[in-house]
């Protein structure tokens, strides 16, 4: 439900800035240019598997800030068409913990990095455009069975599949401003228990919405 709504927020903010900025005069939008990006992330996360022998399967999420830089190069075409590929990092405060009686299952998505294609539409002033890539992101999994008691855990980098909608526009010749919201699918990790032997199967997918402002050369 909170992707739904972040999603929903996302497509609310892009009509009301290409509405905006779809009267101005046309500007194009080639050449090299470098940015920053500020939002806000919901990670979402199934957990499943097998613990002292019971059959467990859970889902749980949280909300937190997320935002980095960007790096890319695009192409503005005179049929209106433009085609971009852009490099970005983010660095994310996505922490959530299911607590499940006596035991809590933890997820905390640090950073990430990737490169992703950018078509899309001229029109007047204004850039519309989807997403696509492929992103790494590191993550951190853990299981406990009380405050103290860690029974298992796993660290390390998972890939994903972001795809996205966005919307910019010329503030001036060379700074554009704009809104984007992403969902990424990654890749699933199991984390092994310690005290039983049993298995966690984490599943992740989250939805960022950022705002963004760029230097185009």
């Amino acid at each position: 439900m909170k992707n739904l709504k972040l999603a929903l927020m996302g497509t609310a903010l892009t009509s009301i800035l290409g509405s905006a900025a779809i009267a101005g005069d046309c500007s194009s939008f080639s050449g090299f240019y470098l940015g920053t990006q500020l939002g806000v992330g919901t990670t979402n996360t199934e957990a499943k598997g097998t613990v002292n022998d019971v059959a467990e399967k859970n889902k749980f999420g949280a909300t937190g800030a997320i935002g980095g830089l960007h790096v890319g190069y695009g192409k503005h075409f005179p049929n209106r068409f433009y085609l971009g590929l852009e490099a970005y990092g983010n660095l994310s405060g996505n922490k959530e913990t299911y607590s499940l009686g006596e035991s809590n299952r933890k997820v905390e998505r640090k950073n990430s990095f990737g490169v992703k294609l950018r078509p899309g539409f001229v029109f007047g002033n204004a850039l519309f455009y989807g997403a696509v890539g492929v992103e790494s992101a590191s993550f951190k999994y853990s299981a406990s069975q009380d405050d103290d008691a860690n029974i298992g855990s796993n660290n390390g980098r998972r890939t994903g599949i972001p795809l996205g909608l966005g919307a910019a526009f010329h503030a001036t010749d060379h700074v554009i401003l704009g809104v984007e919201a992403t969902h990424t699918f990654y890749n699933a990790r199991t984390v092994t228990l310690s005290d039983d032997g049993g298995s966690l199967k984490f599943q992740s997918q989250a939805t960022d919405i950022f705002a963004r402002a760029s230097y185009k050369w």
